[in-house]
């Protein structure tokens, strides 16, 4: 489709104004129609601009992944910066909240149907305490009719499940530990990498998409408190 260049037909029309009439009048004509092609050509280019609208950092932190992990009696500062980190470079902290890349995915964590299946069956069906606790933070119906639909719409829960899938993942690696320091992004970065599934959604190579976490993380870190600040 052939783009319209709005600017040039209002000009065009300005200089139209002008060749058919005088004075005073002609010219206040014309500086409206510089005006109104500039003002529309400006909104245009504004709308083609995908609007970052995740949830604030310091928020998501305070009212939902630290009372969900002391909830599971889980919380440390490190497990606590994994998990706004995962939440970050995968949705970009509720940016969207679906992804088609290959398969499907769901929610703040962007976890896929296949991983929520296996962390169920394959570790919290072992567990009934854990999956007593983590079932607790899902609806009683709604879960039952679709299971994945609670990633998107129940944060506690989709933050459990996150934290479920790195501990299924590493129970499974033979570290069975989270990082211990929130401070090392490096240490952060590669947990991510390393245990929570990602493939197919991102084209980044290694490197990249640990420089993509870390970088994210900074700006997090640097935000001043009580100032919301877009991550990406």
């Amino acid at each position: 489709m052939k783009k319209t260049d709005f600017r040039g037909l209002f000009l065009r029309l300005g200089s139209s104004i002008h060749r058919s009439d005088c004075g005073e009048t002609a010219m206040s004509n014309i500086i409206f129609c510089h005006l109104l092609g500039f003002a529309l050509t400006s909104i245009i280019r504004a709308g083609k601009k995908r609007c970052s609208m995740g949830i604030f950092a310091q928020d998501l932190k305070e009212a939902v992944i630290h009372p969900t992990l002391t909830q599971l009696n889980q919380w440390t500062p490190a497990t606590e910066a994994l998990l706004l980190g995962t939440a970050l470079v995968m949705s970009n902290l509720g940016d969207r909240l679906y992804s088609d890349h290959q398969e499907r995915r769901f929610g703040l964590y962007l976890l896929d149907k296949t991983s929520h299946r296996v962390v169920w069956d394959k570790h919290l069906a072992f567990d009934s305490d854990l999956a007593s606790t983590i079932r607790g933070f899902a609806s009683q119906r709604a879960f039952l009719v679709n299971p994945e639909q609670e990633l998107v719409t129940n944060l506690s829960y989709a933050t459990a499940m996150a934290w479920a899938t790195y501990n299924y993942k590493l129970s499974h690696s033979g570290l069975d530990e989270f990082p211990d320091d929130p401070c090392n992004l490096h240490a952060l970065a590669i947990c991510w990498f390393e245990n929570y599934p990602h493939n197919g959604f991102s084209n980044l190579t290694k490197d990249n998409a640990i420089a993509t976490f870390i970088s994210g993380m900074h700006n997090i870190i640097q935000a001043p408190r009580g100032k919301p600040q877009l991550v990406a």
